[in-house]
């Protein structure tokens, strides 16, 4: 399977780096605007084939997917030109923050017969398979009572778009995924704390069925990096804790009595590791993606084109 990449800058080199190991992709053509960044990857795969413009990619029908990778505002149109040329698309988050446009972009992928993946790398870490997996065994968790995660970093400070859809979208997801809830309530509320830039500061509180609450805080101002997810529930806790090099998910027992009064604040807090074995979450996505194109491929019906992971944010 050949593919394009259009984009080898900070997120792309990532994507180059994990198409290049999988054994799926026969070619890769790879376009970046400034040329002395993308011309240097023909030295190390022969997989790898520089293109001048993306348009060549596009044309090219020997190509049978287009990785966009590319500033947000620059998605769209893209993803458009590529999906009008017959291609599937894997995309760098958001796709669009703009429903309308990406309606239009399902709309098409279906029309076409063309897979359209979002990439939403977490869903892919054995981390989160790990607390889907714990979050069904109801001894570890019981009802689920609070989702409450923060972001935090000092940038990278962005103008395409705001820290709400460069760091709070990966929450977004994970509870969609993890929970498979739809929220009854969101109130958001953001800070514009320079000129010329979008939001770098965000909170947002979600409000779901059976008593379940969600709290997101994300900032692009902190000295201090943090992404840090605990999830509570009747019976215990899941503290995941994504700056760690390894063994990131801590499952606590502390069971919340329905009396709080009742609690006993001096007994000993019980806890236990989740050891996991380490993969590399864009190689799963990408693994992913080809999987569904094969899929997709050897289909000779007229079912609905597979979205990647785009049904979560589908208008109702």
């Amino acid at each position: 399977m050949n593919i394009g990449i259009i984009g080898a800058g900070y997120w792309g080199r990532n994507i180059i780096r994990n198409a290049i190991n999988n054994n799926d992709i026969s070619k890769i053509f790879i376009h970046d605007v400034n040329i002395k960044i993308s011309s240097p990857y023909e030295n190390i795969s022969d997989k790898i084939i520089s293109v001048d413009c993306y348009e060549t990619i596009l044309r090219d029908q020997s190509i049978d997917s287009v990785f966009i990778i590319t500033p947000a505002h620059t998605h769209y149109r893209l993803a458009k030109l590529a999906l009008e040329n017959n291609k599937h698309i894997f995309v760098e988050k958001p796709i669009t923050p703009n429903s309308e446009e990406l309606k239009e972009l399902i709309d098409l992928a279906n029309k076409n017969r063309k897979i359209i993946f979002s990439s939403h790398t977490y869903l892919h870490t054995p981390e989160v398979k790990a607390l889907r997996k714990a979050i069904k065994d109801e001894v570890n968790l019981g009802n689920p009572i609070l989702y409450q995660s923060n972001r935090s970093n000092f940038g990278r400070f962005r103008k395409d778009v705001n820290v709400h859809w460069d760091l709070a979208i990966h929450d977004l997801y994970i509870i969609k995924s993890l929970f498979g809830k739809r929220p009854l309530s969101v109130s958001a509320s953001g800070v514009k704390s320079h000129s010329g830039y979008n939001e770098t500061f965000c909170q947002i509180l979600i409000r779901y069925e059976e008593g379940f609450n969600a709290s997101i805080v994300v900032n692009w101002l902190s000295p201090c990096k943090f992404r840090d997810t605990v999830i509570i529930g009747s019976k215990g806790s899941l503290f995941y804790d994504d700056c760690l090099s390894e063994n990131k998910i801590t499952i606590y027992k502390n069971e919340i009595p329905e009396k709080l009064e009742t609690i006993d604040y001096n007994r000993p807090l019980l806890k236990e590791k989740i050891y996991l074995k380490k993969t590399e979450a864009i190689q799963n996505q990408i693994n992913s993606f080809m999987k569904l194109i094969k899929k997709r491929d050897c289909k000779n019906d007229n079912a609905n084109v597979r979205t990647g992971h785009l049904n979560s944010i589908r208008k109702h």
